[in-house]
């Protein structure tokens, strides 16, 4: 019952925070056009300060209903492809590392019933015994960003090979979400950024015709439903 109950207090708190976001986007009443205009007048009117509180509000993003790409995105047409994707790494590693920690201390009960069935047993010793190569794969296969930050918090595997594996793999896709933002001040960003991320989609596909791509897909799959049931 005390996990119940904390688990309804954070589903609360989670709800809130989207309630709570939705009516000042509301409030603003900016039409999508004005949208750039005002992040950027925003962001100047913080001096210093601005990069720094996109990166805290990278972290609790996972919160909100708001995918890892649009902020990813904003930071291309705020501060450019360079400095973009310098402050989109920083934000999203910070923000993996803390849904990872929030995973693993909430959630490894969830999967307490599942360790001795075979899918999970692999993917555990892959994890365990490749840590660093399974979290790059899972990145590169374009699974979803949060999800399977929280997956990760669920199993075994070291918090040090899940970090570096996370550093290394979500460079591809910051580089694509940053070179499109900027494409707002740099229209010929767009095609560069559409290139690549064409061949991160075929890159995926190779990898998920693999046996691990193919159990890493299925674990995801059976992990978020089960949490999500609970």
């Amino acid at each position: 019952m005390p996990g119940n109950k904390r688990r309804i207090v954070l589903l609360g708190l989670w709800g809130a925070m989207i309630a709570a976001s939705v009516l000042w986007f509301l409030r603003l009443d900016l039409p999508m056009a004005k949208i750039p205009e005002a992040l950027r007048d925003w962001t100047s009117g913080m001096g210093v300060w601005g990069p720094w509180l996109f990166i805290a509000a990278y972290a609790i993003r996972p919160l909100t209903i708001l995918p890892a790409s649009i902020p990813a995105a904003a930071a291309g047409m705020l501060w450019g492809p360079a400095y973009g994707l310098l402050l989109t790494l920083a934000g999203e590693n910070f923000s993996a590392g803390c849904t990872f920690v929030t995973a693993r201390w909430l959630g490894r009960h969830w999967l307490a019933g599942y360790r001795q069935h075979a899918l999970v047993k692999r993917i555990d010793r892959h994890l365990l015994e490749h840590g660093v190569p399974t979290v790059l794969l899972m990145r590169l296969i374009l699974l979803p960003f949060d999800i399977t930050n929280f997956v990760c918090g669920l199993t075994e595997m070291r918090y040090l090979d899940y970090a570096i594996g996370t550093a290394l793999g979500i460079v591809p896709g910051a580089v694509v979400c940053v070179l499109f933002g900027s494409a707002w001040n740099e229209p010929r960003n767009l095609a560069i950024s559409a290139a690549l991320f064409g061949a991160s989609l075929v890159l995926a596909a190779v990898i998920k015709r693999s046996r691990l791509g193919h159990d890493l897909l299925e674990f995801e799959n059976r992990a978020s439903e089960d949490g999500s049931s609970r």
